[in-house]
């Protein structure tokens, strides 16, 4: 009974990080939903003028996060290519680094060309990341894409929202983390639990009991319990 649950004991940190363990590297990019400054068609008092010329298109801003997930940094030589936010058929007006979670990151955000926004940074930490702000003209809103390659990353996404959300998100997997490691301390004290009674049983039924097991039938459901506890 007692190498069956160290097995366990043992078992549970490869299962959670095999499960819920963030990869070694992920920048994750998401955005806000897009919010129209200026309708093209109708009667406006402001004309929006671009390196002189006028801007006869819809104008929207959004606000985009970004951050690493992973477990490892990610540093400039970890960026095979460029990460650039692209907006399709856009032109982009103006971007800035609304919020840094750290300024030793030094985060930076470039428009490149006309519809892409170029990021960099000297490192990114676990969490580190930021929040900028992109105003566009376009014909809609079109959604976002992300381009650049990341060393042990897949493709790069933008996961986009239906509504604005805090800078600050809990992600699913650490609320399922908790739920996996509730599951397994209540299953431990259920055994410790059993164990218990099933001394308890023995003990009525047998009057005499040797020292070994007098100490055994004590202190395993006591290390057991204290495992779930």
């Amino acid at each position: 009974m007692a190498g069956t649950f160290i097995g366990i004991v043992g078992l549970a940190p490869l299962l959670y990080s095999w499960l819920f363990a963030p990869a070694p590297r992920d920048l994750i990019i998401t955005s806000d939903p897009p919010v129209a400054i200026v309708r093209a068609g109708q009667a406006s008092s402001i004309d929006i003028l671009y390196h002189g010329d006028k801007i006869t298109t819809d104008v929207f801003a959004r606000q985009v996060y970004f951050w690493n997930a992973g477990s490892e940094s990610i540093r400039p030589e970890s960026v095979l290519e460029p990460i650039r936010i692209l907006v399709p058929q856009g032109t982009i007006l103006e971007t800035r680094v609304k919020k840094l979670t750290r300024t030793l990151t030094n985060i930076t955000a470039k428009i490149d060309g006309k519809d892409k926004v170029m990021l960099s940074w000297n490192i990114l930490e676990h969490n580190d990341g930021a929040a900028i702000d992109v105003i566009y003209a376009a014909p809609d809103a079109s959604k976002l894409q992300a381009v650049g390659t990341i060393e042990h990353q897949s493709k790069l996404t933008v996961r986009e929202y239906q509504a604005a959300r805090q800078t600050t998100v809990q992600g699913w997997k650490l609320t399922a983390g908790y739920l996996f490691l509730a599951g397994i301390s209540v299953i431990f004290l259920i055994v410790a639990l059993i164990l218990t009674m099933s001394v308890v049983q023995v003990r009525r039924k047998r009057k005499f009991v040797s020292g070994d097991e007098a100490v055994y039938s004590i202190l395993l459901p006591l290390v057991i319990g204290g495992v779930g506890c």
